[in-house]
């Protein structure tokens, strides 16, 4: 498969995880969507997950993923991807800057909950550096 594009990937029904970073405007932070899609062809559907803070934060519903994973599809259509590749979609630095206080960064005792419904969920305690 090395040297396939995005497009040409996804119908071959290989699980793809992407990162969504998600900054919800009426909401308190940050939220990071897992998404785990199949083939696209065949209409899977996506499962959802959310990552919780110690404060909350809204559940990213499956549509803002699905559009994600098409945005991401257009912007790589003319990119090879080899086995390894990383996609990022991280934020600039500073993006959250304007947001009103407290700002949404990770902070040591902030408790992280990931969870894949019909997998399973990793929970995890920051810690400060």
């Amino acid at each position: 498969m090395a040297g396939q594009t995005w497009r040409v990937l996804r119908p071959l029904a290989l699980l793809l995880f992407i990162l969504v970073e998600v900054f919800v405007a009426e909401g308190i932070g940050l939220s990071i969507a897992v998404a785990l899609a199949a083939t696209a062809a065949a209409g899977a559907a996506l499962v959802a997950c959310a990552l919780i803070l110690s404060r909350s934060v809204p559940r990213v519903p499956p549509t803002r993923i699905r559009t994600a994973l098409r945005d991401r599809e257009q912007r790589t259509a003319l990119l090879t991807l080899y086995p390894g590749d990383a996609v990022s979609t991280g934020t600039p630095a500073g993006a959250a800057l304007g947001r009103p206080d407290p700002k949404p960064y990770l902070r040591a005792g902030d408790v992280v909950e990931l969870e894949i419904e019909g997998l399973g969920r990793r929970r995890q305690v920051l810690k400060g550096a």
